[in-house]
Formats: C-alpha cells, structure tokens, sequence
C-alpha cells in the first residue's frame, strides 16, 4: 500500500511547510502517517548543525520560509521568527508521543495547534502553559491526562525511538519523509523543496517525466 511517513518537530518550520501542504491535499492526506521525532537528538546523533550556526544559511533559511510560504499560501509569521526560537522541543514531541498512543484520531489536530501556536501567532513552545493552551481545544478533558503523561518514562522512551528510527533511515534533519508506492518501492527524501517528488512517487509517477 502506498504511504508517507514524514518525521517532524514543531522547532523546524519546514517540516510545518510539509505538514501543511500534506495535510490539506486531499489525494496525499489519506497516505499521511506523523511521526514526532526531536530534531535536536538528530542533530547530535548525525553531527549535523542547525542553519542558524552559519549565519548567511540562517538568514537565507528565513528568507525561504516566507517566500515558499507565500508562494503556497501557508499562513506564518510575517518576516520575524517565533521568540525565543530555536526553543527545545522535547516536552512538546514527548506530548504528541502520548497523543500518538492515546488519541490516534487527534494527532494531526494537535500538530495543528502547536505549529500554529509557534509558527503562526510566534508562542514559545516550550513552555507548559502555551502548550496546555494550544491543545486544549483539541484534546478538551483529556488534557490533562496527557501533559501528565508527558512527563513520564514511556513518552521519553517513545520519543527516543522514533528519533532513532528515523535516524535508522538515514535521517539527518526535517522534514524527512520515508515513501512507498503501491509496487512496494520505497524511497526518502529530506526537504518541504521535494515535496512534488515525493508525490510523484506515491502514485507511482516517473520521476524524469514529473514536473518537480
């Protein structure tokens, strides 16, 4: 069966870009699996550096995130970037971790409301009470339970693996998709600038012939 796995952290704005545009196609949707995963650890894992360590790249990095989120009408912050940002993360993906187990059907919702809480309105969010606010209309009673939850060894564990899944398939910053078509064939890409590759090659499309 034809799928997409796309790792993603609420810190990296373009795996928002890619989470937007996934969610809301309707044909690429249905084929959309998120998986929560911590940025940070991949980094470390792969001695990768962050954009914003080369100050020309991390200027550059922002300046492409407003123009392909304008060019894709994805609603971000206008010019600026969230504050405090880059913020540890961990709390929020260990959360979408228990919210992945517990409440399978909310789990996008809930990525929603964080990357909007971040990346659209500009909310630190690693701070508890922003987090308890921006899913509180997801979840209703259940928050609670969840960012208690959260803070357990299994949401740790959790998060941990997954991290090191990705890693595992070659994973070295976001967004990464892992991509299988309907013949079985499996692929990865890292970056919301393939995004038009990965769609061709969930349906199973020639790359050469795809305009990408």
């Amino acid at each position: 069966m034809a799928s997409i796995t796309l790792y993603a952290d609420i810190v990296s704005p373009f795996a928002y870009l890619a989470f937007h545009q996934l969610i809301n196609s309707p044909t690429l949707a249905p084929l959309t699996t998120v998986t929560p995963v911590f940025l940070g650890g991949i980094m470390r894992a792969t001695t990768n550096s962050p954009p914003l360590k080369v100050p020309l790249k991390g200027k550059y990095t922002f300046h492409d995130l407003h123009r392909q989120a304008r060019i894709h009408n994805i609603p971000v912050l206008n010019g600026i970037t969230p504050e405090g940002f880059p913020v540890n993360t961990i709390f929020a993906q260990r959360l979408l971790c228990v919210v992945a187990a517990k409440h399978p059907k909310k789990l996008v919702d809930t990525i929603s409301a964080l990357y909007d809480a971040h990346w659209v309105s500009g909310l630190r969010v690693d701070q508890e009470e922003v987090v308890e606010k921006a899913i509180s209309g997801v979840l209703g009673d259940a928050t609670k339970s969840v960012l208690e939850a959260a803070k357990g060894e299994e949401a740790k564990k959790k998060l941990l693996d997954n991290t090191g899944e990705a890693v595992a398939k070659g994973c070295f910053g976001l967004p990464w998709f892992v991509v299988k078509n309907a013949k079985g064939e499996e692929d990865v890409w890292w970056g919301f600038d393939h995004l038009k590759q990965v769609e061709a090659f969930v349906k199973g499309e020639d790359l050469k012939l795809s305009r990408l």
